[in-house]
């Protein structure tokens, strides 16, 4: 099956690769990355680090 996720929170993780042992992904949407740690760089968020191929494409959806 072909499956589309939508997660952002790192307990997503899990579940995006307990989706992924089971089906294709083919595509993560998260929120952007947050200013974070003591310069207040942007950090992208864990979903986004995943392995490439578990997953097509990785997006932000634009409000």
């Amino acid at each position: 099956m072909r499956v589309i996720f939508m997660g952002t929170p790192d307990f997503s993780v899990a579940a995006l690769r307990a989706i992924a042992a089971e089906h294709e992904v083919v595509a993560v949407y998260s929120q952007p990355p947050r200013a974070a740690g003591r310069g207040q760089k942007p950090r992208p968020r864990r979903c986004r680090k995943l392995p490439r191929n578990w997953v097509c494409r990785c997006a932000i959806p634009s409000g």
